[in-house]
């Protein structure tokens, strides 16, 4: 059955490269616990009027689950003792933007793999699979990624990302360089679960709509304070894939 908390959390952003820039938002979503059943293949959906989540989209189950599922079979994983967590902002009035979300796997309690699911403003989406090659994944892991996807006019689709997990509490980690192993960015995003209950539902969606509201302004403000600042500027050109 899906477990779900509200997550009360902040982001830090901090840009070291080539000019210093940070901010810092509060931050809230919602952790929900045990979302996929592999015996079953189905979900446990979000049933918190009106928070929801979209599980329709093709990338969940053509990549997301899939990938999940083959990992579990190479590592020969009872599945009666595999869960999947999400960390990711639901959806009150339409599709929520949400330019990352973790599908975190955990194997009879402990981290494996789990999966960002990245959504740049042109809303196309590239999912990066971070793993310890079964072993588990501890809190002082860092784990590379090659970067492969437009998220950012002030740097380019390529790079390198180095991830870093802790789920007690939650704190995630990314450092992002460029593709001469320059540290550009430095991302963490942390906080803590709270229990969802009838009195305090309402209060708690009032925050999660403001802050999936705020999303994408807040982005565009960020980006405006970059341009200002006479940052290199590189354009999408139409794909923001990399060949």
């Amino acid at each position: 059955m899906n477990k779900s908390f509200f997550f009360d959390g902040e982001v830090l952003h901090s840009r070291s490269f080539p000019k210093k820039h940070s901010f810092h938002y509060q931050y809230k979503s919602i952790y929900s616990k045990d979302v996929y059943c592999f015996l079953k293949k189905k979900y446990n959906y979000l049933s918190i009027f009106p928070l929801r989540y979209n599980f329709t989209q093709k990338i969940i189950d053509e990549e997301i689950i899939n990938w999940f599922s083959n990992f579990i079979k190479i590592k020969s994983y009872n599945k009666n003792d595999i869960k999947i967590d999400l960390l990711k902002i639901p959806n009150i009035i339409g599709e929520t933007f949400n330019p990352v979300c973790f599908w975190i796997l955990k194997y009879k309690g402990q981290l494996k793999a789990y999966i960002a699911e990245v959504t740049n403003t042109f809303k196309e989406k590239k999912i990066y699979q971070i793993h310890n090659e079964g072993e588990n994944i501890g809190s002082d892991k860092w784990i590379s990624i090659n970067k492969s996807m437009y998220v950012s006019p002030f740097s380019e689709k390529i790079g390198l990302y180095k991830f870093n997990i802790n789920l007690s509490p939650v704190i995630i980690k990314i450092h992002e360089f460029d593709k001469e192993d320059q540290l550009e960015i430095i991302t963490q995003l942390n906080g803590d679960l709270r229990k969802l209950s009838r009195k305090n539902l309402w209060i708690y969606t009032i925050r999660l709509l403001y802050n999936s509201l705020s999303v994408l302004p807040r982005i565009h403000i960020q980006a405006l304070k970059l341009w200002l600042k006479k940052l290199k500027v590189f354009p999408h050109k139409g794909d923001g894939y990399a060949e």
